[in-house]
């Protein structure tokens, strides 16, 4: 029993200290909207900034994934020292849900999120601001709807979204 406990303290502070290696304020700043300022909006250096801006986005979508998989949605009680942790998990989900909302609309993603809000990792807040910029500047696809409905049923949203948060979908073109 002793060593059990010991081998719990043990992985309990290598998780902890893997998790202070992440330094989200740089992650959010690679994918900072400031990009191709000065430049004409079609240059090859704006449209090269804007491809590595892109897959900085994916990148940190995927880092956000990879944290919670291992030691939960990362927010300001699990990474204390970190101040940037609360706007780079609400930037990286907001951009996410305007250039590639399939990445979050599907199954294990949804399970994924149920569970840390269940946790009390996720608070159901970035959700909603998630859903807001989705509503109002994404477009949403008719083809997406059953899995955004899953989402937000399995979340428990779907008082928060009938107070204000409309989604129009649009045909395919």
């Amino acid at each position: 029993m002793k060593y059990f406990f010991l081998f719990i303290l043990f992985y309990s502070l290598h998780i902890t200290a893997q998790a202070q290696k992440i330094d989200f304020c740089r992650m959010l700043k690679a994918v900072q909207s400031n990009y191709c300022q000065g430049l004409e909006l079609y240059s090859d250096s704006c449209v090269a900034q804007k491809i590595r801006r892109n897959q900085a986005i994916e990148d940190n979508y995927n880092a956000l994934l990879d944290i919670t998989n291992k030691t939960g949605f990362p927010n300001r009680q699990n990474h204390p020292k970190d101040s940037c942790v609360h706007d780079f998990t609400l930037v990286t989900l907001i951009h996410m849900v305007q250039s590639k909302p399939e990445l979050i609309f599907n199954e294990s993603i949804i399970t994924l999120f149920e569970e840390e809000i269940k946790k009390e990792n996720l608070k159901k807040v970035i959700l909603l601001s998630m859903f807001s910029v989705y509503s109002r500047n994404s477009y949403p696809k008719e083809k997406d709807r059953a899995m955004v409905e899953l989402a937000i049923k399995k979340w428990k949203l779907e008082r928060e979204m009938n107070q204000g948060i409309e989604i129009e979908y649009y045909p395919e073109l």
